[in-house]
């Protein structure tokens, strides 16, 4: 839900500003501290607020990558960032990927099935070309069933 959208606004066009999530601080994990640390580590612009997220994408550039996160048993903070790596230049390790199994117990198989990914959860890439990282990512977000609802966000066009 919310997380794997946070990794899809770090990578859209423009600015998107997320508010009346704060419980989201109040499941498995404190949702939004860790979305918005483990996004800055991967090289997004992000501000943490009381309920939300502010998040400057990249307009469809790959992230910068490099970082291991700390996913503190999150299955939901465990999955996105395996996606966010397969759009990164340098390898997203997630600590503990463990919780995936109880809710998604197919994850693995649907991220390896997608045509060009990388093993899970995520390994050195190979030189980034942007047109067939971007039909991936693409691919990527409409098999995990990630649609932008503006009802939830305000897209401001930066």
């Amino acid at each position: 839900e919310f997380p794997v959208f946070f990794v899809a606004a770090s990578m859209a066009e423009g600015r998107t500003v997320t508010s009346g999530l704060d419980e989201l601080r109040v499941k498995e994990s404190d949702r939004l501290a860790l979305m918005a640390t483990g996004l800055k580590a991967i090289g997004a612009t992000v501000e943490e607020r009381e309920d939300g997220l502010v998040i400057d994408g990249t307009g469809g550039e790959p992230l910068e990558g490099g970082a291991t996160i700390a996913s503190a048993l999150d299955h939901r903070i465990a999955m996105s960032f395996a996606v966010a790596g397969q759009h990164c230049y340098h390898a997203v390790t997630v600590d503990d990927v463990s919780p995936i199994a109880t809710s998604f117990p197919t994850f693995e198989a649907m991220l390896a099935g997608v045509a060009g990914a990388r093993p899970y959860p995520s390994a050195v890439p190979p030189p980034l070309a942007k047109a067939p990282y971007r039909r991936i990512w693409r691919r990527i977000m409409v098999c995990l069933g990630s649609t932008p609802d503006c009802s939830i966000a305000r897209w401001d066009g930066r």
